[in-house]
């Protein structure tokens, strides 16, 4: 009786599972169909950086209907600009080199944060190393919410709705997540090495100039006057000047 009482309790748990199974196939279904080959491990990327320093990529894994934890992967990258397509580059090449060289498993698809700029950057990377893997990228609207899935020149746009779009957003929200929580550690030591040995700098100016400045290259450009009208001293001013870029 006992038995009997803890399987009709779980019954609706059961349930609940076997349709989340269920969508979930559905969504590898049509993301297969999107992108060409079918589709059971993706690989997501997401890049990030401040001012030209501290750029980072993370990676994380998709596979049996899960996010495989163990599989996720943080790169420090070696490029100082904010170009984003060379940093896809660089992270492309150095996970997919490491995948020839020590034989690892290759995912189904390499799902990047980004639009086509991106995916030709991925694409192209993996053709330089032989690599036959699909790309595709997660297209944002102004508001950095999900809008579409770039595969080749096209760009799909997704019902927000659907099962796929579901799916694709859950991978680039955990990517994002992943990305964030990474950057924040390296981004807290480059812009205290960038800023903080400036005389004159403490956390309340170094705050302000990072929001007025969006790139590090604009701040390096900077006139005097356009410093002082943010309230710096002249003295502040001429140390900032001076710095080594």
């Amino acid at each position: 009786l006992a038995a009997k009482t803890a399987q009709s309790d779980l019954e609706p748990h059961n349930r609940l599972h076997r349709h989340a199974d269920e969508r979930t196939d559905a969504a590898l279904l049509a993301l297969s169909g999107l992108v060409g080959t079918t589709v059971k491990t993706i690989e997501v990327f997401d890049n990030a950086q401040l001012f030209g320093t501290a750029p980072i990529s993370a990676m994380i894994v998709y596979k049996n209907r899960d996010f495989f934890k163990s599989g996720y992967r943080k790169y420090h990258l070696t490029s100082t600009t904010d170009d984003d397509v060379m940093a896809m580059r660089e992270v492309i090449y150095r996970r997919y080199h490491r995948v020839l060289s020590e034989g690892l498993e290759r995912p189904d698809l390499v799902l990047v944060d980004g639009s086509k700029g991106q995916v030709r950057a991925a694409a192209e990377t993996l053709s330089s190393l032989n690599m036959d893997i699909k790309v595709a990228g997660l297209k944002k609207d102004r508001r950095h919410q999900l809008e579409g899935l770039v595969v080749g020149r096209e760009v799909h746009i997704l019902k927000k709705n659907s099962d796929v779009y579901r799916l694709l957003g859950k991978l680039s929200e955990e990517v994002h997540r992943f990305a964030v929580g990474f950057h924040r550690k390296t981004r807290g030591k480059a812009v205290r090495s960038f800023l903080d040995d400036i005389p004159g700098i403490g956390p309340a100016r170094r705050t302000m100039l990072l929001k007025h400045f969006k790139t590090r290259e604009a701040l390096d450009h900077a006139t005097g006057e356009e410093l002082a009208a943010l309230g710096l001293p002249k003295t502040v001013i001429k140390a900032l000047k001076e710095r080594k870029p």
